[in-house]
């Protein structure tokens, strides 16, 4: 169902040194919105570049390797800041191996979030809740994702609602008491969006 949606931007044209004149405001602000927007071009082409380089080697491993192995996989791009392509990279890895693994799933909603995509993030999201957890579960998964969704779609009575599930079952599994403590560290920026406050925490 996922699609591999890899986008290579390049950047084109020359590296100037450009020194715009502090005496004319209106010519400075144009200077730096420029090198904003090429720095910005370089990062992404970077990020596109190492997913080309990285994705071979990354399809040929277990579940293991790929999802849950520090520097390997999408942990690769995601530890260098390129959200996007490790979405990418994740869904690439569903698709060619046919992976069903929840955490997968997880990780490319979560990545599609700190992108900032959050239809997408959505979509993941809500297909990595576990149908089958009760009340009984001592670890509250979906109260978790519940509260990504909350996070995502800017509802705090929902947010808070997952957020007072997870606090009041810590003793019931060390899982909810961790889950709750990052949610407390986001929740300072709620107003500001997931990608933003996950930015800020960092």
């Amino acid at each position: 169902m996922w699609r591999n949606s890899v986008k290579t931007i390049p950047v084109t044209g020359n590296t100037y040194n450009m020194e715009p004149s502090m005496s004319n405001p209106k010519n400075y602000r144009a200077g730096v919105a420029f090198a904003l927007v090429f720095a910005m071009n370089l990062a992404i082409a970077d990020c596109d570049q190492t997913y080309a380089e990285i994705k071979d080697e990354a399809m040929a491993l277990d579940y293991q390797g790929f999802d849950q192995t520090p520097g390997q996989g999408f942990r690769i791009l995601a530890g260098i800041g390129c959200a996007r392509q490790a979405a990418d990279l994740i869904e690439a890895y569903i698709e060619t191996n046919n992976a069903t693994e929840r955490s997968l799933i997880w990780h490319l909603a979560q990545m599609r979030g700190e992108a900032g995509q959050a239809k997408a993030a959505l979509e993941a999201a809500r297909e990595s809740l576990d149908p089958e957890e009760t009340n009984e579960s001592p670890f509250r998964w979906n109260a978790h994702v519940q509260a990504y969704i909350a996070f995502l779609k800017g509802d705090r009575s929902a947010f808070d609602a997952s957020l007072d599930e997870l606090e009041n079952t810590i003793d019931r599994h060390a899982g909810n008491g961790i889950n709750a403590r990052f949610w407390r560290q986001l929740e300072p920026n709620f107003e500001q969006g997931y990608a933003d406050a996950i930015t800020r925490s960092k």
